[in-house]
This record gives C-alpha cells, sequence and structure tokens, in this order.
C-alpha cells in the first residue's frame, strides 16, 4: 500500500516536471497564451516558477525557469 502511494506521488511529480517544462517553452512563445491548452499550462505551472522569474535574463529571454528546471532535473 504504502509503496503504490509513493509511486503515485512519484508520478505526480514527474508530471508535474513536465508541466513546468512545458510552461517554460511556451514562455518564449509570443501570443500562445491566447489559447486555451497553454493558458492552462501556464497556470498550473506558474505559481510555482513566478518566485524565480527575472534572475537570469539574456535579452528578451527570460531562463531562470530553465535553470530552475535543470537543478530539479538534476535532483532526480
Amino acid at each position: 500500500m504504502l509503496i503504490t502511494l509513493l509511486e503515485i506521488f512519484s508520478w505526480v511529480f514527474y508530471i508535474y516536471d513536465f508541466i513546468i517544462l512545458a510552461h517554460i517553452i511556451f514562455s518564449w512563445i509570443p501570443n500562445i497564451y491566447n489559447y486555451k491548452i497553454p493558458r492552462v499550462i501556464g497556470n498550473i505551472g506558474g505559481w510555482f516558477l513566478r518566485p524565480f522569474s527575472g534572475w537570469l535574463v539574456v535579452g528578451p529571454i527570460d531562463l531562470t525557469p530553465l535553470a530552475e528546471q535543470a537543478q530539479v532535473f538534476a535532483k532526480n
């Protein structure tokens, strides 16, 4: 029972990692949030990434969320 519950939590966090990665990629595309799916992904993944936003900006691209995502993948 406990192993199954841990596997479920593991899968939820794994899926959430991909939602955050999709949010990062969508944030680089102009006017993408006019569509429903990117807007939903932005609402789900954005609350976690907002505190990190703006720390590593190169030109018009904010690389901070990508650096944060690399850190999360490195821990796994």
